[in-house]
């Protein structure tokens, strides 16, 4: 894919959905369909300009693309399969439709946290590869940078030959440790900042 040089920091981006004049986005009753591109800009020029619809696997819904070091990574499913690309080329393709739900990229490598479409669960990947897998509980939705090391944290219910209640837990670099909370109620976040 295209490669900005003049990436620094202190780039503003954003991404725009550009629609035929007249169509009314907000509805968007022909999604998935209608002629339509997205457009990222870098300090307000558009450098990049990919389409989207299903024939592409680029989704409209703004969930579903990041950018990340001056680069617009998107991700798409069909039910059946998930599609992660980059800069509009295909990167990664695995069976099973999942909702991703961060990425990053930590030491060339593209970190990935999503979740099972409809399903409890989540699966974090590094560079398309399942690293760890969840069928119950879910993650807090986020990923880190914690010293050069990708971190994001769980939770999970427990089995009654645990002892009833819900565990919490911390990843770094898809090693999995238990954390020692004693909490009375729920956690609504758990985040490593700063």
């Amino acid at each position: 894919g295209p490669s900005f040089g003049y990436y620094s920091e202190d780039d503003c981006y954003a991404v725009a959905l550009d629609y035929p004049e007249g169509y009314d986005w907000r509805a968007d009753p022909d999604r998935g369909h209608v002629k339509c591109h997205m457009v990222m800009f870098a300090d307000g020029i558009p450098v990049l300009r990919i389409p989207v619809g299903d024939d592409s696997y680029v989704s409209s819904y703004p969930t579903c693309h990041f950018v990340v070091q001056g680069h617009l990574y998107t991700s798409y499913t069909d039910g059946e399969s998930t599609v992660v690309k980059k800069d509009g080329h295909i990167l990664y393709v695995w069976s099973g439709a999942e909702s991703v739900d961060d990425m990053m990229l930590v030491g060339g490598s593209l970190h990935i946290l999503s979740s099972p479409c409809g399903k409890d669960g989540f699966v974090y990947r590094v560079d398309g590869e399942k690293v760890v897998e969840r069928q119950g509980g879910y993650s807090f939705r986020h990923l880190d940078v914690h010293d050069g090391h990708a971190v994001f944290y769980f939770c999970q219910d427990q089995g009654i030959s645990e002892g009833s209640g819900t565990s919490y837990y911390k990843v770094v670099d898809g090693k999995v440790h238990k954390l020692d909370l004693a909490v009375d109620g729920k956690v609504a976040d758990i985040r490593m900042l700063g």
